[in-house]
């Protein structure tokens, strides 16, 4: 694979007036240059001081992981996964039941399974939803499953439902 050097210096970049105090930069790809930059940034001498008393001059950078997975994705860099769902996502009713959703996670991963849980601040019918579209498997968590020792595993390819013992 051969690697060639495109660097153009562009005078005409204008980012971040308001704190940006010399040198700024940015990375466009040649071949994708309508989706803008993948990274930019630039050196600062008074940024510190709106958060802070103290004056801590530098250069910073940021990197749009969006635009650069689109990029990566279209010139088929990534590699194909058969299936990038995780086995199973755990659903807690409330944040009560916090401590024992990550408990049950944990079991999961020791037995080698690919488990996230379901964290966002919506409806449990919105949780449920959002579960079926990254886990192959679903395991909703509430004060009767905790009492009870048991949980109902729901595939959510088949439908079927299954109970496991904690």
């Amino acid at each position: 694979m051969k690697l060639e050097a495109n660097i153009i210096a562009d005078l005409k970049i204008v980012r971040g007036l308001d704190y940006y105090t010399g040198t700024v930069f940015e990375f466009i790809l040649p071949k994708h240059k309508n989706i803008g930059s993948v990274c930019g940034g630039g050196r600062y001498e008074n940024l510190a001081e709106y958060f802070s008393e103290n004056s801590f001059p530098g250069v910073g950078g940021s990197i749009g992981l969006t635009r650069l997975f689109y990029v990566l994705n279209e010139e088929k860099l990534l590699a194909k996964t058969a299936d990038n769902k995780a086995d199973y996502a755990i659903i807690p009713i409330s944040n009560s039941e916090l401590n024992e959703v990550f408990k049950i996670a944990q079991q999961l991963r020791k037995k080698n399974y690919n488990v996230t849980t379901v964290l966002i601040d919506k409806k449990l019918s919105d949780k449920i939803s959002y579960a079926s579209k990254i886990a192959k498997n679903g395991i909703v968590v509430g004060e009767e499953e905790i009492r009870s020792h048991t949980l109902t595993v729901k595939n959510y390819e088949t439908g079927q439902e299954s109970k496991i013992n904690l």
